[in-house]
């Protein structure tokens, strides 16, 4: 199997985003099918992402990438925040990918990658959750990302990325995933996508 170069993990997470997309029905989220005009919105700021992608995957910090991500999504359509979640998932893997450079050493590579992001990546994922203000945040006793006292406090214990999530591992998916090397995603996701690629002749 190649090794992963930056414009294919790139590619990899801008692919990603638009097959989930065109996947339907999605009971509970949008789809191609559910809801048109805001599909749209999902595709334009799909496409738009591959940029920031690419940065991650050439060696910029996962902070700048994703602030540089969120930037992008809300440029691009006018429908808010349409891929928060996803890109923050997908920003990690797209640095570990290249690094990793063969699937088989992905999931240490994102292991290294995760534990890489401290306060200054902390400082911008905070910015950019700001930035987007998704729905139903409101106020929280840890790290309130519209608290302004919580950047100084990032920055005063340079509290890392996994710090901050852990507390929440338990009911929010990004802070699982950050805070055991993408458990759900590799038992899940990979397995599944492997057996059916084994099974298949998929493209």
């Amino acid at each position: 199997m190649k090794t992963m170069s930056p414009e294919d993990a790139a590619r990899c997470c801008t692919l990603g985003l638009l097959l989930e997309l065109a996947t339907s029905p999605k009971p509970g989220l949008v789809d191609r099918l559910s809801n048109p005009d805001v599909y749209a919105c999902f595709t334009a700021s799909a496409v738009a992402l591959y940029p920031c992608f690419l940065k991650a995957a050439q060696g910029t910090s996962v902070g700048d990438a994703v602030l540089c991500s969120t930037r992008e999504m809300m440029s691009w359509q006018k429908g808010g925040n349409t891929h928060l979640g996803s890109l923050l998932l997908l920003t990690p893997i797209a640095k570990a990918a290249v690094e990793a450079g063969k699937i088989e050493r992905l999931s240490r590579s994102l292991e290294k990658t995760l534990k890489q992001m401290d306060y200054r990546d902390l400082h911008k994922i905070l910015k950019a959750i700001k930035m987007v203000g998704p729905g139903g945040l409101g106020k929280v006793a840890y790290l309130d990302v519209n608290n302004a006292k919580t950047y100084n406090l990032v920055k005063q214990r340079k509290t890392s990325v996994i710090e901050a999530f852990k507390p929440y591992a338990q009911w929010e998916v990004v802070a699982h995933e950050y805070s055991t090397n993408y458990q759900a995603s590799i038992m899940h996701g990979y397995m599944f996508l492997r057996k059916r690629i084994e099974q298949e002749d998929w493209n």
